[in-house]
């Protein structure tokens, strides 16, 4: 009878722990299907409220901080002619450098190469792309 109970225990445990990693790959497949579009690139999960206020930070000129924000309107031309915006050719310039930090990231870029070796781009990852623009690679 102990041999019998204890083979059913034994049973019961090795199912257990056969099909709990089972069940955590279909969790993990499920929350990755989530943070994919359709073309199975990453989505952003940040809002896009918040995306677009770092695009802001990012691309106003004379804004270079340690974190790698205002990277984007360090080598714009509107950072050394017209560090105030008073121009209708710098906010032109401004507002085309926000639109293009907010869309998805285009198929063909430097850094994509970069990011494919493992390596980072002045600080920022192939993750930390996600922070600004709405799908990445």
């Amino acid at each position: 009878m102990n041999k019998l109970l204890l083979t059913a225990v034994a049973s019961i445990v090795a199912g257990a722990l056969a099909f709990t990693p089972a069940l955590t790959q279909e969790t993990k497949a499920s929350k990755s299907a989530k943070s994919r579009s359709a073309d199975s690139r990453p989505v952003s999960t940040k809002s896009a409220a918040s995306r677009n206020a770092l695009c802001k930070a990012d691309c106003r000129p004379n804004n270079l901080r340690p974190s790698g924000v205002g990277m984007h309107g360090l080598y714009r031309s509107y950072n050394t002619v017209d560090p105030h915006l008073t121009s209708v050719e710098g906010r032109m310039q401004y507002a085309e450098c926000v639109k293009k930090c907010v869309d998805p990231l285009p198929d063909i870029y430097v850094q994509r190469s970069v990011f494919g070796m493992g390596l980072d781009w002045f600080g920022k990852t192939k993750r930390s792309c996600l922070d600004c623009h709405a799908k990445g690679h």
